[in-house]
């Protein structure tokens, strides 16, 4: 961003230079070569300012578009996660039924040992 900005003040700065140049010749009459060449570099200052608003237009695009990947990728990790913390309450679960039926099971057979 910082080489936006000082593009920018670099820019403005140039582009008031031309402004000032163009009212000297304007006012003085000065040569048309000079006007003309003024003209060009304001020309070519407003190509070059083109030309850097669609790189910054294509860096924000592509920025903004990794920024979607990572969300999307951290929402399915979120899914996964979530996903992964209901099936080990589930797990608990059964671990838990599995251990009361052992515990019956288990007296059961101590009955029947005794008989």
């Amino acid at each position: 961003m910082l080489r936006i900005d000082l593009y920018s003040n670099l820019g403005d700065c140039i582009s008031k230079c031309y402004h000032d140049i163009s009212d000297i010749v304007a006012r003085d009459g000065l040569n048309p070569v000079l006007s003309d060449d003024i003209k060009k570099c304001q020309h070519q200052l407003q190509y070059q300012k083109a030309t850097q608003r669609l790189v910054d237009r294509a860096a924000h695009a592509r920025l903004t578009e990794e920024m979607m990947q990572v969300k999307h990728a951290a929402d399915e990790k979120h899914k996964s996660i979530d996903i992964l913390q209901s099936l080990g309450d589930e797990l608990k679960q059964k671990i838990s039924d599995l251990s009361a039926r052992r515990e019956a099971l288990l007296a059961k057979l101590k009955q029947i040992e005794e008989a």
